[in-house]
């Protein structure tokens, strides 16, 4: 399972952390000619190395993962304007993912089991996720519910003024 991990880390880092806006709007513009989508699918590539400790045993991984990678991205960008965006933004990382766990199971014997749910490092964790997005929402929500926001302009949230 700890592979498995791994391999979703470095997912969630190469697509989600280490890629900036501009790279998106540049694939988006300018599809497979983007160079941003090569840069894109080489950052996953030293990725998938770190989590793999640089041993190089596990090349097909890596070649499978990004190579999947850069199809599923270039099968996205080519499609984008025909389809719904929020659409191919949940089918791009479902099949990212997917990819992810056939790998994970074929070359890694990772075995899938809802086991884990009920170990307590789990529980800990699902509770402090809970607390951190939803409970502190909540509590803010309240300790901010006695201010009243003007709206001085959306895009420079240093005019907004707040008075009690």
């Amino acid at each position: 399972m700890n592979i498995l991990l791994l391999l979703i880390l470095a997912h969630l880092l190469g697509d989600f952390v280490l890629q900036p806006e501009k790279w998106v709007k540049d694939k988006a513009a300018h599809r497979g000619r983007s160079v941003y989508l090569y840069v894109h699918i080489l950052v996953h590539a030293l990725l998938l190395l770190i989590v793999l400790q640089f041993n190089f045993d596990y090349w097909p991984v890596i070649a499978i993962v990004a190579g999947t990678h850069y199809l599923i991205d270039l099968m996205k960008v080519t499609l984008s304007g025909k389809w719904g965006g929020q659409f191919l933004f949940f089918a791009d990382q479902i099949l990212h993912f997917a990819v992810l766990f056939a790998v994970a199971h074929y070359y890694f014997s990772v075995s899938f089991s809802n086991d884990f749910l009920f170990e307590d490092a789990t529980i800990l964790l699902i509770l402090a996720l809970v607390c951190i997005t939803r409970v502190s929402a909540v509590i803010m929500m309240f300790l901010l519910a006695s201010w009243k926001f003007e709206d001085a302009g959306a895009d420079d949230p240093s005019k907004m003024q707040a008075s009690t």
